[in-house]
């Protein structure tokens, strides 16, 4: 008896794969092929949404760029090629649901197109929202009938994000490599903080002939050479959390009073400086220890530099402000 079920649980195992495996193949190749094996052919990747926003990323002798101005983010480029070698047919859309899965990738769809050295005309298809059970996300190839749920084996969730699409918007800022600046910390001359919102907070490290001093409250003191080369060494990398140029009050919090100023002089770069500005609590019922609302945020701030407006955490500033 308990063979017989087992055989059973067999052919009806069997059967299920078989249907899967059916509705995978019933359908033309070129409907459904999406996937780029060779990754390392591809020279070129365009974005654009409904919106009027695009994004061009270019493959160059001084590496990826993008809008042909700004280093790319690695870790998001890895992610893309990788989702672009393994993207594979989950199933296609069902005919009850196709009619408005094609009118939503119509209305609501980023476009992509891929470059490559192999082929002549580039591969264009469009990434909808995600699938019912969110495993996976709509998408059309270009002069294709036919949608299709794509999915990642393996990977439990819906593919936008991995493109770097927000909603269903594409963005430059999301692209743009984190890094704003590098310093040998050998070639600093000088780091000062002007804390804005309480001046004894403000210091000075400058690098002199006979060691280090730091200024601080109308007094000056010689500070210990490891220790003010340790601290210069926090600016061998400086990052941001990402880029806010979009936000809608960039020009009112750039025309905010600062909360800081930093000036750091470097031999490689000269004069670095740049203002940052309080962030308004992500929400307002936050509350501090007290139980009173919370003015600022208390995790990020702004700051404008070199024309763009950044997240910073205060994670990165709270080192670069050690208290003396």
């Amino acid at each position: 008896m308990k063979r017989k079920y087992l055989v059973l649980l067999i052919l009806v195992i069997t059967t299920i794969i078989l249907f899967f495996n059916n509705k995978k193949t019933n359908v033309k190749e070129e409907l459904r092929d999406f996937a780029i094996q060779d990754t390392s052919s591809i020279t070129k990747i365009f974005f654009a949404d409904k919106f009027g926003n695009d994004v061009i990323l270019n493959k160059t002798e001084f590496g990826w760029l993008a809008n042909d101005s700004y280093p790319v983010r690695m870790d998001a480029l890895n992610t893309l090629l990788k989702t672009i070698q393994s993207i594979e047919v989950n199933y296609p859309v069902s005919n009850s649901m196709h009619n408005k899965v094609i009118k939503n990738l119509a209305s609501k769809g980023v476009k992509i197109e891929i470059y490559t050295k192999i082929e002549k005309k580039p591969k264009t298809y469009y990434i909808g929202s995600p699938a019912p059970d969110m495993i996976g996300s709509f998408m059309l190839l270009e002069n294709s009938s036919k949608a299709f749920v794509m999915y990642i084996p393996g990977f439990n969730g819906f593919l936008a994000p991995r493109y770097n699409i927000d909603g269903s918007s594409v963005k430059l800022d999301l692209w743009r490599d984190r890094s704003l600046f590098k310093l040998n910390p050998k070639k600093i001359n000088s780091v000062e903080i002007i804390n804005h919102d309480d001046s004894t907070k403000s210091f000075k490290i400058s690098k002199e002939e006979s060691g280090f001093s730091l200024k601080q409250n109308n007094s000056s003191k010689t500070i210990s050479t490891p220790f003010s080369e340790k601290y210069f060494k926090l600016f061998r990398k400086v990052n941001c959390e990402g880029f806010v140029n979009n936000s809608s009050n960039k020009d009112s919090i750039i025309n905010s009073k600062p909360f800081h100023t930093f000036k750091i002089e470097s031999e490689q770069l000269g004069l670095i400086q740049f203002n940052t500005y309080h962030k308004s609590p992500k929400r307002e019922e936050y509350l501090d220890n007290d139980g009173r609302k919370l003015k600022y945020d208390q995790d990020r701030f702004f700051a404008y530099f070199n024309n763009d407006l950044l997240l910073i955490q205060f994670y990165t500033f709270n080192k670069w402000s050690t208290e003396f």
